[in-house]
C-alpha cells in the first residue's frame, strides 16, 4: 500500500515519520514549494518539527498530481477550514481510494464536518477518521500513542489500521465516524475557555468544571447530529479532551491563556477552535442544542463579551440537574 499523506504542516509531518517505521512506501504533498526543495536536497529538518529529521524513505513533493498517482490511500491533514476549498479545486483528480481524515475542526461557512464535506466532492471513496490525544511532537519521536481510528465500512478500516499502526502508534477501531469527528472538534474550543479559566487565575477546580460541563455539551450536540455516547467517554472524546485542556502543548489552550493576559496570537498559527467554535455554536443553534459553553468562548473570542462579563453570566445561569 503506497499512503500519500496531504499537508507537511506539524500532524502531517510527525504521521509520516511514524509511518515511515513501517515498509509501505510513503508520499507527502506540501504546498510549501521551498520546504519541498529543501527536503529533496538534503533531508532537511522541517519547517514546524525543528528537532526531527524526515527519515530517507519519504518522498516529497509539491505535485498533487504525481502524489496522488501510484496512492492506494490518502490521508488529509490540511486544516480544517481549508477542506472545502482544496477538495473543490482538486477533487477531479482523487481517484477513489480510501480517504483518511486527520482534520479537527467544523467548516465555518458551511457548517460541515470535514467527512460530509469529503462526501460532497468525492461520494465514491471510503473515509475514515483518525482522531485522538496525541501531540505531534510526540508521535514523531516515538512517544507511545494510542488513537481511534473509526470507519463506517469494517473491511476498509481493518485495511486501514494495519497500515497506519507502528510501533508507538496503537490505534483501536471505531464505526462512528461522526462521534469522533464532534469530539476531537469540539474539545479545540473547550480546550480555548479552559485556557482562559487558567489564564485568569480561576484555579483547578473551574478549570476542571469547565472541562466536565463542556463534556457534557459535546455529547449533546454529537448525540443530535448521530454520534454514539460510548464513543465521547473514548480516546477521540474523553481522552483527547483531557489532554489538550491541560497541556501547554496545546495551542488551543494556550491561545486561551495568552488571550487572558492580553497577549495577541501569531497570525501564521493554525488554532482550530477559533473558527470551530463559531461553526459550532452557529450549527447549535441550527440544531437547538443549548451549549453555554462553547456559546461562550465563541463571543469572547468576537469580543462581544468580556472574560470577566462571561464568568458571572455562566454562573448566574439557573441551577439545573447534572444530566441536562
Amino acid at each position: 500500500m503506497t499512503l500519500c499523506i496531504l499537508g507537511a504542516g506539524a500532524f502531517g509531518s510527525a504521521l509520516a515519520i511514524s509511518l515511515a517505521q513501517n515498509p509501505a512506501p510513503l508520499i507527502v504533498w506540501s504546498r510549501a514549494n521551498v520546504l519541498d526543495i529543501n527536503l529533496a536536497k538534503n533531508r532537511a529538518k522541517t519547517q514546524y518539527l525543528t528537532d526531527e529529521n524526515l527519515p530517507k524513505n519519504i518522498k516529497m513533493t509539491s505535485d498533487l498530481e504525481l502524489a496522488l498517482r501510484e496512492a492506494s490511500g490518502v490521508i488529509i491533514c490540511i486544516p480544517a477550514q481549508k477542506i472545502y476549498q482544496f477538495l473543490y479545486n482538486n477533487c477531479s483528480i482523487i481517484p477513489n481510494i480510501p480517504i483518511v481524515l486527520c482534520s479537527k475542526g467544523i467548516d465555518d461557512k458551511t457548517m460541515l464536518l470535514p467527512s460530509q464535506i469529503v462526501r460532497k466532492f468525492l461520494p465514491q471513496n471510503q473515509i475514515a477518521v483518525l482522531t485522538g490525544p496525541s501531540f505531534a511532537k510526540e508521535i514523531a519521536t516515538g512517544k507511545p500513542t494510542a488513537l481511534t481510528l473509526a470507519c463506517k465500512n469494517e473491511k476498509t478500516l481493518q485495511y486501514l489500521i494495519k497500515f497506519l499502526s507502528t510501533p508507538s502508534l496503537r490505534l483501536y477501531s471505531n464505526r462512528d465516524i461522526i462521534g469522533a469527528q464532534i469530539a476531537g472538534s469540539l474539545k479545540n474550543v473547550i480546550a480555548i475557555g479552559c485556557g482562559m479559566v487558567h489564564g485568569s487565575g480561576l484555579g483547578e477546580s473551574a478549570r476542571t468544571a469547565f472541562m466536565t460541563r463542556g463534556l457534557s455539551e459535546i455529547i449533546n450536540l454529537g448525540l443530535v447530529m448521530g454520534g454514539n455516547r460510548s464513543t465521547f467517554y473514548g480516546l477521540s472524546g474523553l481522552g483527547d479532551l483531557a489532554l489538550t485542556c491541560n497541556s501547554s502543548q496545546s495551542r488551543n489552550f494556550t491561545l486561551g491563556v495568552n488571550y487572558s493576559k492580553g497577549k495577541k496570537v501569531a497570525s501564521s498559527e493554525t488554532i482550530e477552535g477559533i473558527k470551530t467554535a463559531s461553526a459550532a455554536n452557529k450549527l447549535a443553534k441550527k440544531l437547538n442544542v443549548e451549549v453555554p459553553i462553547i456559546n461562550t468562548v465563541d463571543l469572547i473570542l468576537k469580543k462581544k463579551i468580556s472574560l470577566e462579563s462571561s464568568i458571572k453570566a455562566l454562573l448566574a445561569r439557573p441551577l439545573k440537574h447534572e444530566d441536562n
